[in-house]
């Protein structure tokens, strides 16, 4: 039994699968499927770019918008505006995982009160930095994880 349902840009198709099982439903799975292939999985998929799919933004343009971000960040914590600062700093360590990056939300967080996680965050910046062979930055995160009372 198969059940076709379409939304949005995307169409949304339901399969739901017969069962040798004699309790409960037949399990479901949700596939998204372009909704230019017609919502069906007899067909084949597009070409991987096909369609209106906007193109990934290169490295150096992630690099760029990561730079602004985590520029935003430090504007915002100096003016004392945490939340915004610390979404600046976090959106900016998706687009590139950068220690320094890492170390600032880390310090936000714990300047907003949020211990536990500003801790977990000096970790992971800490085993970053060692990685990296950045030993005074992982130096000033053990501080920081001293400071707090980290486990």
């Amino acid at each position: 039994m198969t059940r076709h349902t379409r939304a949005g840009a995307f169409g949304l198709l339901v399969l739901a699968a017969g069962c040798a099982r004699s309790q409960g439903p037949a399990p479901t799975t949700t596939v998204l499927v372009p909704a230019s292939s017609g919502g069906s999985l007899d067909e084949p998929a597009p070409p991987r770019g096909a369609g209106t799919s906007p193109k990934r933004p290169s490295a150096a343009s992630d690099r760029e918008h990561a730079e602004q971000l985590f520029q935003e960040g430090r504007e915002l914590m100096h003016k004392g505006q945490l939340e915004e600062a610390c979404a600046r700093f976090a959106e900016s360590f998706e687009l590139e995982h950068a220690v320094g990056t890492l170390l600032n939300l880390a310090s936000c967080m714990e300047r907003s009160g949020r211990v536990p996680r500003a801790c977990e965050l000096y970790t992971e910046a800490r085993d970053l930095s060692k990685s990296g062979g950045r030993d005074d930055r992982a130096r000033f995160a053990d501080d920081r994880r001293a400071a707090l009372g980290c486990p």
